[in-house]
C-alpha cells in the first residue's frame, strides 16, 4: 500500500506503508498521512461564516492574529505580518490548527 499526496506526482513523494496488516493500523496510518498532507487553513476573518468554519465547527485549535489597521501601517508591513502567520501555519501543517487574521478594530 502506498500514499500519493495531492499535487504533482513524483516517485520521491510517494509514501510506502510498512506497518501492521490489521485494519486499524492501516486506517490510522492513512489518517495521519492525510493530515500531514492537508492544506493549511489560513484566511482573513471577515464574517461569521468564516469564523464558524475555521473556529466554531473545527475540531482543534483556532489561532486568530489581530494585525494593525491598514491605515495605521503600510501594505508592505501588512504583507510582512501575513507572511509570518503563513510561515507559522506551514510549520504546523498536519496539526489540528487553523489560522485566521483580522485587522484591529474590525
Amino acid at each position: 500500500m502506498k500514499f500519493f499526496p495531492a499535487g504533482p506526482k513524483a516517485k520521491e513523494i510517494v509514501v510506502p506503508y510498512n506497518g501492521g496488516r490489521d485494519t486499524s493500523s492501516m486506517a490510522s496510518w492513512a489518517r495521519e498521512e492525510v493530515l500531514k498532507n492537508s492544506p493549511v487553513k489560513f484566511t482573513q476573518l471577515i464574517n461569521q461564516e468564516v469564523y464558524n468554519e475555521y473556529c466554531r465547527d473545527f475540531h482543534g485549535a483556532c489561532v486568530i492574529a489581530f494585525l494593525p489597521h491598514i491605515y495605521d501601517t503600510t501594505a508592505e508591513e501588512r504583507n510582512r505580518y501575513i507572511s509570518i502567520i503563513d510561515e507559522v501555519a506551514l510549520k504546523n501543517k498536519g496539526k489540528p490548527l487553523t489560522f485566521l487574521w483580522s485587522e484591529g478594530g474590525a
